[in-house]
């Protein structure tokens, strides 16, 4: 679903579309959408909503009059009430006053755009739309941030057209018809407090939620597809779900894989359907298909979705629940306690006899020295090499100072959720950048065929489980007192996971860890081996998984990476770098890892391509 908004007549220009759009006048405003069942008109407004937003007070009611309230609640009310939730975006326009409101949950995965130049006002869900409409230059710095890491995304609200902003996080904005800014507010409710105490209320609380979440988002849906790994997320999810619904499993990757194996097993324990995809050809589409996706959602980053999407028959776009994006529960990204240099002198402290982790105070000093931190790890990615490699004109010193400013604006919307520990702050900063961008285009690329929902990711849940002291929920804690405590998940745990195989994952730490550490040591073995002897048909690790070397050895890899980057929009070296890295992965001399840098750098290009030549 892609929308534009604007303060311009946008009719001439929409005669020239090969796309399919209807228009609509709000008042002084011209709107084009190409899915209009999106659009909403209630008493008081008109919006579109992406993602699934519910008021609890009605949960009797049906679910487009719970949308409708929770619109109303959120327009007139910011941060949202206890009562609504969701993960969503929305665009609002107030009939009465001709004003436009646009707002996010507070990560904000769904996209939302906003321009005001001298050609007028604009509010879109699409980059590619937005700049289809405007003759806007590109912003340099969007651009080397999206080819560069620690991310490969845009940072804050910067995106790739100069003065063209993403809405950030939990933020709600109020605009005139002419595009001036009236009122902005922000979400801080994450991390509001820190709840211990007797962990099996804690959990109980939890489980009550989650399922009220899932009975909220499902009411009237009678069939529903579940993304199903081998992982401990997505297990916990399909447990979660209301009884009486005709639920099918789907995963992507090879019969043979071990995963596949433990995610038939957890489809089987629960009674429902379930069928994996595979086609390894697909990890590197051809150009026609690759532009197709990157057009309609703006979300390719990892192709092995298109294993499912490509596979599958479409007649109504049905609900997907996608488990794996919030690593609230296990807090994993709470990086001093994840790095391998702490866990190795840890080990012993933490994962077998599960001793509390020391929090610091998040003081003052502490947060100025974790931003400094944080912007000179940023900026050891950018060199001049860098800027020349993709023959961009900005200076070093002026990219520097704009990446400064936009780790700013995530710094700033941190520092207002006050958080008790410094610790914390990492973890809330990824959920800002990877969670909301990189992962959270699982959503916008399924969204193309499926009405894609996170609920693990929703307002309600996610500000419970942010609350939940720290010391609760790393090295897995909460997750194995969910499985001791949750008779349904109790039983799923009986089923291994696919990265300690064999044994149960309800089973006591001291005898999984051994069998994760030899698992793991067997594999770099194996890579070792395969790598040294450049033969792609050698064993790459001793459970079977999704198999990255084979995925390289595609006949049409040269042809295919080619045409990705034939109208060349990134430079010459850059690219010239993406496809030797690709070859080189094919070859094995480097190993030969998930492709999404690669692909990132294709759909980039092609979203320059679509704008800079008006494709659409």
């Amino acid at each position: 679903m892609r929308f534009l908004l604007s303060n311009k007549y946008l009719n001439d220009k929409l005669k020239n579309l090969s796309a399919s759009f209807d228009l609509k006048k709000l008042g002084p405003l011209d709107l084009i959408i190409d899915e209009v069942e999106f659009y909403k008109e209630g008493e008081s407004n008109i919006y579109i909503n992406q993602g699934y937003l519910r008021n609890f007070e009605a949960f009797n009611e049906r679910v487009n009059v719970q949308e409708e309230q929770a619109i109303d609640s959120i327009f007139a009310s910011w941060p949202v009430k206890e009562n609504i939730t969701g993960s969503f975006s929305s665009f609002i326009f107030d009939k009465k006053k001709s004003e436009v409101v646009l707002c996010n949950d507070p990560i904000g995965v769904y996209p939302l755009y906003y321009l005001k130049s001298e050609e007028g006002f604009f509010v879109s869900n699409s980059i590619i739309l937005l700049g289809n409409f405007t003759d806007v230059k590109f912003d340099e710095t969007g651009i080397i941030q999206r080819t560069t890491l620690p991310e490969y995304s845009s940072i804050g609200s910067r995106t790739i057209l100069e003065n063209c902003k993403r809405i950030l996080p939990g933020e709600w904005i109020r605009f005139n018809y002419e595009g001036d800014i009236l009122d902005t507010k922000y979400d801080n409710s994450l991390f509001n407090s820190t709840l211990t105490g007797d962990t099996t209320n804690l959990v109980n609380d939890y489980w009550k939620l989650f399922k009220e979440e899932l009975d909220i988002l499902l009411k009237e849906e009678k069939e529903l597809s579940v993304a199903l790994s081998g992982g401990i997320d997505s297990r916990i999810l399909l447990g979660a779900l209301p009884e009486k619904k005709d639920i099918k499993c789907i995963s992507y990757g090879p019969n043979d894989s071990y995963e596949i194996s433990v995610a038939r097993k957890l489809a089987k324990r629960t009674n429902a359907d379930y069928k994996n995809y595979s086609d390894t050809l697909i990890n590197f589409p051809n150009l026609e298909l690759i532009e197709e996706y990157v057009s309609k959602t703006e979300g390719v980053y990892l192709c092995s979705w298109l294993e499912i999407l490509e596979n599958i028959r479409v007649e109504k776009k049905d609900v997907l629940l996608i488990g794996d994006l919030s690593t609230a529960l296990t807090g994993r990204t709470i990086k001093r306690f994840s790095s391998k240099e702490y866990q190795r002198k840890n080990f012993v402290r933490h994962s077998l006899f599960s001793r509390d982790y020391k929090f610091e105070e998040n003081s003052k000093e502490n947060f100025e020295n974790w931003k400094k931190r944080t912007v000179d790890h940023y900026l050891s990615f950018y060199s001049s090499k860098t800027i020349k490699a993709r023959e961009l004109k900005i200076s070093k010193s002026s990219l520097a100072k704009n990446i400064e400013n936009d780790l700013n604006e995530l710094f700033q919307r941190i520092e207002s959720h006050k958080l008790k520990y410094i610790e914390l702050v990492d973890e809330l900063f990824l959920w800002y950048t990877h969670t909301r961008i990189p992962m959270g285009k699982q959503i916008l690329i399924n969204n193309y065929k499926y009405r894609s929902y996170c609920p693990g990711m929703s307002m309600r849940v996610l500000r419970y489980t942010s609350s939940i002291h720290p010391n609760e929920r790393l090295n897995h804690k909460f997750i194995n007192n969910l499985g001791k405590q949750i008779p349904i998940l109790k039983d799923l745990g009986g089923i291994p996971t696919s990265q300690i195989p064999l044994i149960a994952q309800n089973a006591p730490s001291i005898l999984r860890f051994p069998i994760w550490a030899l698992r793991s040591k067997i594999d770099n073995i194996l890579i070792k081996r395969l790598v040294k002897a450049k033969s792609p048909k050698g064993r790459y690790r001793l459970f079977l998984g999704h198999n990255w070397v084979e995925i390289y050895q595609n006949p049409n890899l040269e042809k295919n990476v080619g045409d990705y980057f034939e109208n060349g929009h990134l430079g010459f070296d850059y690219m010239e770098q993406v496809k030797l890295k690709a070859f080189e992965r094919k070859n094995l001399k480097r190993w030969p890892f998930a492709n999404m840098d690669i692909i990132n750098a294709a759909a980039l290009n092609l979203e320059i391509d679509q704008i800079k030549n008006k494709k659409l």
